[in-house]
């Protein structure tokens, strides 16, 4: 009778009652549920039927296909707390979630979605509207500039995506397994660059097939099994979107603010009379923003250098005087590390030289030492 007891007891204990048991298959339904885009996600998919080459193709020729959809982008390269810089180190070192609408290049909105607001761009032929939901401020900016800050828009994976592959070498990419992104099976590219001195270890990209939009990106720094940076759609419309929606129209009661694009070449040119040479450590100039500033090499080895007075020299700055120094046979540098891109600040007579790029330091060292001999002999 007691074991009876006790036998009933026990099973008692480990049994459900019906209506708990109801409670755990409605759980367990709806975790299934949940879980299934990712589980959908993480099948196997069959290779679409595109070379390596041809995507690589397609995916350059992708900046007027048509779409919507939301995108989240997460990074893990953080940055100095450098002067005006605004929003750059928060975009490099958190997840940001990112809704867009982009009918051309030079048509588009794109909505920075923050936990209380939202800060949206909208682009026209003629320049931006920026909106700051939280300030309730409109600010109109004519004009486009040749040289900018990164924002929100440049790390969707279709501007993200394209700017690698344009670094890329067709010898350098390979396939990658087809994915399944925001409902489309994508195909793959594994983009490992050949440069000894780059920063980038490799970079992958999935993109739809027939469009070549690219759908997800992760850029991998050398030594390293996780993406610095990331970005994939969660969800994308390969279509038009309505015209209104990326119109701005001024809210009622808000605030605007009216100003016009600087001119970088301009002012550089008005503030800085030196003049760079063609070829800086054995890199070919690669473009001339400048005649004070210039990018050279390409792909990812590419480097940007920038002259100017020594009394504009950003080694002033007080995000800077912590900088680490280094000491060579040329001269004495601060430098500025990230996984991604290093900064390389150089004093030399009576210029200060800007030096910054995805390579490892010592490529920077070479042009430094470089341009430290075309001073001493009065060549620039």
């Amino acid at each position: 009778m007691v074991g009876s007891c006790l036998g009933a007891a026990y099973v008692g204990s480990i049994m459900p009652s019906t209506r708990s048991w109801r409670w755990i298959v409605v759980v367990t339904a709806t975790a299934a549920l949940a879980a299934l885009p990712a589980a959908i996600a993480a099948l196997p998919t069959r290779a679409p039927g595109v070379s390596p080459e041809v995507l690589l193709e397609r995916v350059l020729a992708s900046e007027d296909i048509a779409f919507e959809g939301y995108a989240e982008s997460t990074g893990a390269l953080p940055l100095p707390d450098v002067p005006q810089a605004g929003r750059l180190a928060d975009l490099f070192a958190q997840t940001t979630g990112i809704r867009v609408w982009s009918a051309s290049p030079t048509a588009w909105r794109v909505d920075e979605l923050l936990s209380a607001a939202e800060r949206d761009t909208y682009m026209d032929e003629s320049g931006l509207w920026l909106w700051d939901s939280a300030r309730r401020t409109a600010t109109r900016v004519d004009g486009h500039p040749t040289v900018r800050l990164p924002r929100p828009a440049d790390l969707l994976p279709p501007e993200l995506g394209r700017l690698i592959a344009e670094a890329a070498d067709e010898a350098e990419v390979t396939a990658l397994p087809g994915r399944r992104i925001a409902g489309i099976t994508a195909a793959g590219l594994n983009i490992d660059p050949a440069s000894a001195t780059t920063t980038v270890e490799r970079a992958a990209l999935w993109a739809d097939p027939s469009s070549g939009l690219p759908l997800r990106v992760e850029i991998y720094p050398r030594a390293s099994d996780h993406p610095v940076l990331s970005s994939s759609f969660l969800d994308v419309d390969i279509s038009a979107p309505a015209r209104p929606t990326i119109r701005f129209k001024v809210p009622r009661g808000a605030g605007v603010n009216h100003r016009s694009v600087t001119d970088f070449a301009h002012e550089v040119n008005e503030v800085s009379p030196f003049v760079l040479p063609d070829e800086l450590a054995g890199m070919r100039r690669s473009s001339v923003v400048a005649r004070a500033a210039s990018t050279y090499g390409d792909g990812f080895e590419r480097v940007a250098v920038l002259a100017l007075p020594t009394h504009l020299s950003p080694e002033r700055a007080d995000a800077l005087r912590s900088a680490p120094v280094i000491s060579r046979s040329w001269g004495a540098a601060r430098v500025l590390e990230t996984a991604l891109v290093n900064t390389l600040f150089l004093t030399h007579g009576d210029v200060s030289f800007i030096v910054s790029g995805p390579v490892v330091v010592e490529a920077l060292e070479r042009v430094a030492a470089d341009l430290a001999a075309h001073t001493a002999d009065g060549t620039l």
